[in-house]
């Protein structure tokens, strides 16, 4: 499932580490979504 996360993660438009942490985040809430990776990316930019 971390792969997948990770990959839905770039999709989202994560780049470097955003992609770690945004998969992390993902796996932690158990929803590998790509509207849920871009939810987290963009809290993560702010």
């Amino acid at each position: 499932m971390a792969l997948h996360a990770q990959n839905v993660a770039i999709m989202a438009g994560a780049v470097g580490d955003e992609v770690d942490a945004v998969a992390r985040a993902l796996v932690e809430r158990g929803a590998v979504r790509i509207d849920v990776a871009q939810t987290v990316l963009e809290k993560l930019r702010r």
